[in-house]
């Protein structure tokens, strides 16, 4: 949900990063991180909408999909592994984690459809987030499913949301907190600044379970790897004021780095995640942490 009057300064290098995943898990998961930390948290509901899905083999198929994800049921996950072409490619734990984080999806509009390929527009349960959602099925019976793409995108036009006072603002933020809470679905702290002002400030959840002792403003939290996007824009401000340029390598700053190979990488590919260096935790990673430069 926009927020009136509030300004979040993103350098303009930044705004054009691009990001690749293996997976339309990770791709909406890398996304959706990124607007939640530079937006509100807030979400509000648009007016239902009817959306016909076209009667061919494809739209089966979605209209299939659709129901089985919303369920949020493993039993229907699992069963439903056979309507792939590849049912070994598909995790379902990880479908239902997905499904937890996005809370199911409203379909909101068919972009089009042939007989075997549908390309559609969803919502997220969750919140204001929108999808493009692409399925492609076999012309042949039993009409596997040979591509199923979700990747999130902007809200279209006919899909926003008009922007709120600054007072309304505040008030649906402090619901959607609450409301989350009582979902167990956020615990932590919230706040909104205009003008180097506080406007809002509220904590929810406890600090820790078993004591039962409640997060408050001063509570500190483990960003974890939510610490990239501030490293990200630090590095951004940096480059726009020409103290350093990201098309250069690592090696060129780090001047001690003992790894030839990584030094080579360039500043650019560590903020968007095209290294290369893969994952690099396993058990080689904690026998030899100490050692590691």
């Amino acid at each position: 949900m926009p927020c009136n009057d509030l300004h979040f300064d993103i350098p303009d290098i930044l705004k054009n990063s691009t990001m690749a995943s293996d997976t339309y898990f990770n791709n909406w998961v890398i996304m959706k991180r990124y607007k939640y930390i530079l937006a509100c948290v807030l979400s509000l509901s648009l007016p239902l909408m009817s959306v016909e899905i076209p009667e061919t083999l494809v739209g089966h198929q979605f209209s299939a999909f659709l129901s089985v994800f919303n369920s949020g049921d493993k039993e229907q996950f699992q069963k439903f592994k056979s309507h792939y072409k590849n049912p070994a490619e598909h995790d379902v734990d990880q479908e239902l984690r997905f499904f937890q984080l996005t809370g199911g999806f409203k379909l909101k509009k068919i972009n089009e459809a042939t007989l075997n390929k549908l390309s559609a527009l969803v919502q997220e349960v969750n919140s204001d987030q929108f999808g493009r959602l692409d399925m492609e099925v076999e012309q042949d019976p039993p009409y596997a499913i040979t591509q199923l793409e979700i990747t999130a995108v902007e809200a279209p036009i006919e899909f926003k949301i008009e922007r709120m006072a600054e007072a309304q603002t505040i008030s649906a933020t402090e619901m959607r907190i609450d409301q989350l809470a009582k979902q167990n679905h956020f615990s932590g702290s919230v706040l909104v600044s205009k003008k180097d002002k506080t406007i809002f400030a509220k904590s929810v959840g406890f600090s820790n379970m078993e004591r039962k002792l409640p997060n408050d403003i001063k509570t500190k939290f483990n960003l974890g790897s939510m610490n990239k996007m501030f490293t990200a824009v630090s590095i951004a401000q940096l480059a726009q004021q020409g103290r350093l340029n990201l098309n250069d390598t690592i090696g060129k700053y780090l001047l001690s780095y003992r790894n030839i190979e990584t030094s080579k990488v360039t500043i650019h590919q560590l903020l968007t995640h095209t290294g290369g260096t893969g994952d690099i935790f396993g058990s080689d990673y904690e026998k030899n942490l100490e050692k590691l430069n």
